[in-house]
C-alpha cells in the first residue's frame, strides 16, 4: 500500500521527469520487471515451490461460500 498511496515524485515505480507520461501514470513495466525478478529469486532460492497447474474442476471448487454453495459469479458461471 506504500507505493499506491504515495505521493508523486516519492513512487518506486513512477516514469523519470522529462517522460511524457511524467506525473500522470506509474511506470507499470518497471513494476512489473521488479516483482518478475522476486518471484524468480524466491523459486530459485526454493522459498517458493513450483507445482503443476490447476486443472478446470478443482479451480471451480475454490470459489464457495461460506454456506459450501457455489459462488455464482465464480469461473464455472461466467
Amino acid at each position: 500500500m506504500r507505493e499506491y498511496n504515495a505521493a508523486q515524485g516519492q513512487r518506486q515505480f513512477e516514469y523519470a521527469a522529462g517522460h511524457p507520461l511524467f506525473g500522470n501514470q506509474r511506470n507499470f513495466a518497471a513494476c512489473a520487471q521488479y516483482y518478475d525478478n522476486l518471484w524468480r529469486q524466491a523459486v530459485k532460492a526454493k522459498i517458493l515451490s513450483v507445482t503443476a497447474p490447476l486443472n478446470r474442476a478443482d479451480v471451480d471448487s475454490l470459489f464457495v461460500t461460506n454456506r459450501g454453495a457455489a459462488w455464482p459469479g465464480g469461473p464455472s458461471g461466467v
